[in-house]
């Protein structure tokens, strides 16, 4: 009897080992994830601002179209999300070949 106890320890200690394992690593992806989002936030400023410069002062079309489409709100801010949407594609894009690269590795 002891030894089925022991079996049933042992098997149920090595789950929990298996649940802390993916627990860990589902935490350091989170903390990954929301290190790329502030980056990807914090960068997006920069360029947000380069883009509204060239739209206002090159492409006043654009620009002009932009602005009718925003109901009059900042243009600034739709450059920004637009900057923020690009980053983080790009990230995920160079991730994704990175990954595929790796996997087809020997």
């Amino acid at each position: 009897m002891s030894g089925i106890l022991a079996k049933e320890k042992a098997a149920l200690a090595k789950e929990e080992g298996k649940l802390t394992k993916f627990l860990k690593a589902v935490q350091k992806f989170m903390a990954k994830e929301f290190l790329w989002v502030l980056l990807a936030v914090v960068l997006a400023f920069p360029l947000a601002y380069l883009i509204d410069y060239v739209l206002q002062n090159y492409m006043y079309e654009v620009y002009g179209d932009l602005k009718i489409y925003m109901n009059d709100r900042p243009v600034l801010l739709a450059t920004y999300l637009i900057a923020i949407a690009g980053i983080y594609f790009a990230r995920a894009v160079a991730g994704s070949i990175a990954l595929a690269l790796k996997k087809s590795k020997p």
